[in-house]
């Protein structure tokens, strides 16, 4: 079984182009999911990104209890 990956990407990170991250993520033997933290940085504490970042790691941690 292989492990599912969560790409969580602030959409306004000045330091990592998400370019950057989509090449490393596209090379992945793993089924995954991409996530958009909207309108934070590379440090995402602002809203609404903040928000997006609880509730895809809330969605994950569930997913990962419903097949545990």
């Amino acid at each position: 079984m292989q492990t599912p990956v969560t790409l969580l990407h602030p959409s306004a990170d000045a330091w990592t182009p998400v370019e950057l991250s989509m090449r490393v993520f596209r090379r992945l033997a793993s089924p995954g999911t991409v996530v958009m933290l909207r309108e934070c940085g590379h440090f995402p504490c602002e809203e609404p990104g903040l928000t997006d970042l609880v509730a895809a790691v809330l969605e994950l941690a569930e997913s990962v209890r419903k097949r545990g």
